[in-house]
């Protein structure tokens, strides 16, 4: 289908793309000439959508991983950070810090703030028992 994390498509978007899958599917071409277009939203392809993880990404993080690197590790880190910018809408703002910083007494103490933090959302057949176990404990600890 047609993605839009921002609603930027329309109708005349949406026609004209589903007139191109109408003539690839039923077009006068002959059934075995036909090549379906493979945009990449779900693995990467060359020449598809941009993804976070591609095959440059990975090479530059393994070869820092197994050979202790640092040339690569900085190298995959400016990759990383391109593809967020290039993949997510995070990735496309930019905080602005203000000049003075608000006055401590202003801030909410850790202990008012944790008793929200909510874990129990977070489904046993989505975590490991060793990931609920822990969560459990840190719950606990914080007064969660």
């Amino acid at each position: 289908g047609t993605a839009s994390r921002i609603g930027g498509v329309n109708f005349d978007i949406l026609l004209e793309e589903s007139l191109q899958r109408h003539e690839i599917a039923f077009g006068e071409d002959e059934c075995d000439s036909r090549i379906l277009r493979n945009p990449g939203f779900f693995h990467w392809r060359s020449g598809g959508e941009k993804h976070i993880n591609d095959p440059t990404s990975i090479g530059l993080l393994q070869e820092a991983t197994k050979y202790e690197n640092k040339n690569a590790y900085d190298k995959y880190c400016e990759a990383a950070m391109n593809s967020i910018q290039d993949c997510t809408l995070r990735g496309q703002m930019e905080i602005a810090f203000p000049d003075t910083g608000i006055d401590i007494s202003e801030v909410e103490p850790a202990a008012n703030i944790v008793k929200r933090f909510a874990t129990g959302a977070m489904s046993f057949g989505s975590i490991s028992l060793e990931a609920h176990t822990t969560l459990a404990m840190a719950m606990n600890r914080l007064g969660g």
